[in-house]
């Protein structure tokens, strides 16, 4: 923190007699270290007091639960507006199967893609829109929000392979491309290898070459 008011100080100039009487605002700092993508709660900041000229852009006192950072955070850092993501981003709704039953609506999700021996994070920190129960079992169908390319990526791993959606806390360490992700974990499908007959006692078989 008295690293960033320093830094404003150099920036803005040593304060006049009139800066003296300027009013302070209450302004977001971070407690600690915050990677990005960090789905917040609120508990992650604490309200310091600062000149309100020193910091016009920065984030005023609000409800930061459910705010997603768009990049890192040092320590002492305040949070400005252009850290937040933006809360009018476009968003698909699809529809997911698990059996993570705690789940409910509002909840934060993780989206994990497994293929063969490969699993990776494909998604991370989706919001759950809404949930259906199932009459036959106990699993249930979430609606989740997701960007329209990461809808993409889940429509187009859907038929190939084990999506398993599970609750999230965010950080989790996802694709940076889910659809480039996608597109990869699929690509050894369409690759054809080559085969050779082989006659060994009048019996017939064909191996891979290469």
């Amino acid at each position: 923190m008295i690293v960033c008011l320093a830094w404003l100080i150099l920036v803005q100039g040593p304060p006049s007699l009139d800066d003296n009487q300027d009013s302070l605002v209450k302004v977001w700092v971070a407690k600690k270290y915050l990677p990005g993508e960090s789905y917040l709660t609120g508990s992650e900041f604490e309200l310091k007091e600062v000149p309100a000229k020193l910091v016009p852009l920065a984030v005023t006192p609000c409800d930061l639960k459910g705010k997603t950072l768009l990049g890192p955070l040092l320590e002492g850092e305040i949070l400005w507006e252009k850290d937040l993501k933006s809360d009018t981003e476009p968003q698909v709704l699809v529809t997911m199967s698990t059996d993570s039953l705690a789940l409910k609506k509002g909840d934060k999700v993780a989206v994990m893609a497994t293929k063969d021996d490969q699993t990776i994070t494909l998604l991370d920190n989706l919001t759950v829109e809404d949930i259906k129960e199932s009459q036959y079992d106990s699993s249930k169908s979430v609606l989740i929000a997701a960007k329209e390319e990461e809808a993409q990526a889940l429509n187009l791993l859907k038929p190939q392979t084990t999506l398993t959606v599970v609750p999230s806390t965010g950080g989790l360490k996802k694709a940076a491309d889910p659809l480039l992700a996608a597109k990869s974990m699929l690509k050894e499908d369409r690759i054809y290898k080559r085969k050779v007959e082989v006659i060994e006692g009048g019996v017939v078989t064909w191996h891979d070459v290469d």
